[in-house]
């Protein structure tokens, strides 16, 4: 027989905010398939997902519904599996309902699906008591077995103020970091109107890491960065703003590297990919040409948001 989980609890509203990846090298594939990374991960707390969370009819376990997006309220859902996964941890379950609002793009490469499953395993190990909580090294290895981003706000959650951390491993293994380059600087995410899998993105870099018989040649974030060496912000290179993902997306998805050659034509420091993509972003230190640059974008009916570090 299953037991419920012994704290009590109230409905709760979790914001839930995403991140960009600053810095993201493969550094190869590891026995296991997965790959290892070197990546520096910065916080943002918008755009945001808001996951609503009641009590449920007993004996029902988790309901999930996510408004306007039905073809997420399904078992493969990150939540539903991270719901299955602390359960299973725990020995112990709620009769849950949670309605996730989705305002972070998917395939976007801001891990908003990692950020939401980060928010309810840490509601559940918060609402669980002392009998059934998890510690955070239990909780750090369970984060990791749902998404390489996974950990990363696990860590924002238990550390409040927090806004970076290296990661390596898969990205499991954190180190906190202090990015205080990026004050006062203007931040312009670019939303195109495509998404990149994930999955794919691995794949295709598996591909051509074969095919050139070293992985080398990607490492060299000179050519990523800016167009115009004489043009790049110290601050950018001092945080070695990379992406080894620009290597093979770029060549497949041919206006996204238009959208950061753009970025930086319109008066970007640095422009980058986040993640596997989609979404680029932009690091100005002007406000009128950040807000320029995101006036002509949303003309072009391409969603941005630009915001103040």
């Amino acid at each position: 027989m299953r037991k419920a989980l012994s704290q009590a609890f109230q409905a709760a509203r979790l914001t839930v905010g995403c991140k960009l990846n600053l810095h993201l090298t493969i550094a190869g594939v590891l026995d296991n398939g997965y790959h290892s990374l070197k990546t520096l991960f910065y916080y943002l707390p918008a755009p945001s997902d808001i996951i609503e969370i009641e009590p449920g009819e007993p004996g029902e376990g988790l309901r999930l519904f996510c408004p306007g997006f039905p073809e997420l309220e399904t078992k493969d859902n990150i939540l539903a599996r991270t719901y299955e996964l602390f359960s299973a941890q725990c020995g112990a379950r709620h009769d849950i309902t949670v309605t996730l609002h989705k305002n972070i793009p998917m395939g976007a490469g801001l891990g908003g699906g990692s950020a939401d499953a980060a928010a309810l395993l840490a509601w559940l190990n918060r609402c669980a008591g002392n009998e059934n909580s998890l510690d955070n090294e239990a909780l750090v290895s369970l984060a990791a077995r749902l998404g390489a981003d996974v950990p990363f706000f696990v860590y924002i959650d238990k550390n409040k103020g927090a806004k970076a951390a290296w990661g390596q491993g898969i990205g499991e293994k954190l180190t906190p970091a202090e990015i205080t380059e990026l004050t006062g600087l203007y931040l312009l995410l670019v939303f195109p109107p495509v998404g990149v899998s994930t999955a794919w993105a691995y794949a295709a870099w598996d591909k051509l890491a074969l095919k050139q018989q070293s992985s080398d040649a990607f490492f060299a974030p000179e050519h990523l960065t800016s167009a115009e060496p004489e043009d790049k912000y110290p601050h950018a290179q001092a945080l070695r703003l990379y992406n080894s993902f620009e290597a093979v997306v770029f060549p497949e998805y041919a206006e996204l590297r238009h959208i950061k050659e753009r970025l930086l034509r319109s008066g970007a420091a640095a422009a980058l990919m986040s993640g596997s993509g989609s979404t680029l972003f932009g690091l100005f230190r002007n406000q009128d040409k950040a807000q320029e640059s995101a006036a002509g974008f949303q003309r072009e009916n391409c969603n941005c948001i630009l915001q103040r570090l």
